[in-house]
């Protein structure tokens, strides 16, 4: 936030702008990505380092890069999150995301709270899933699994019972929508 008003203070007045680098100048101190939004809408980053011999301060090194394109697509994947966040809050769904390429599992909050856990006390973890399957319902649910994963089914929509925190059996109903690659191996 406080970039951001810097970044409009400066782009609005160049005097402000010129203030600016006399200041980082005088403190003859490395400043880091610093950022200044032009009047016409970019962003740069600008580096300054400051040049030192043994007979004491020389000179600038003033770098500047445009990074207003990786501005634009930050904010748009903040923005991003925040829908994704607001969904998945606002269905009081749990949420599974299984990445197969990189063997990493998301659960959400939710999910977790399902079976009676604060989001901290479950890892992100697949075993924790398979093993909180109800033994009679294992083979089905992995069956169905295997066949939607290997494009046998169309859906994959499978009811069975997970061990909650009491220990007690919860019956769920699991969707899911898979991502294949091109030879038909599931990514996610």
């Amino acid at each position: 936030q406080q970039m951001a008003e810097r970044r409009k203070a400066l782009a609005a007045d160049p005097d402000v702008f010129l203030a600016r680098l006399k200041q980082i100048a005088q403190q003859k101190q490395v400043v880091v990505a610093e950022e200044i939004l032009l009047a016409d809408g970019r962003i740069l980053e600008q580096d300054y380092i400051p040049i030192v011999s043994e007979d004491g301060y020389q000179g600038n090194l003033w770098q500047y890069r445009d990074v207003t394109v990786r501005k634009r697509m930050e904010e748009e994947l903040r923005r991003s999150e925040e829908r994704w966040q607001l969904a998945i809050h606002g269905n009081n769904a749990g949420i599974f995301d299984i990445n197969f390429q990189a063997d990493e599992v998301f659960f959400s909050s939710r999910w977790k709270e399902i079976l009676g856990y604060q989001d901290h006390e479950l890892k992100n973890d697949n075993q924790e899933w398979l093993n909180r399957i109800h033994p009679e319902d294992r083979a089905r649910v992995m069956a169905a699994r295997q066949a939607y994963l290997s494009q046998a089914i169309p859906k994959y929509i499978v009811q069975y019972r997970l061990r909650c925190k009491d220990d007690i059996y919860k019956w769920v109903m699991s969707q899911a929508k898979a991502v294949w690659d091109a030879d038909g191996a599931p990514i996610r």
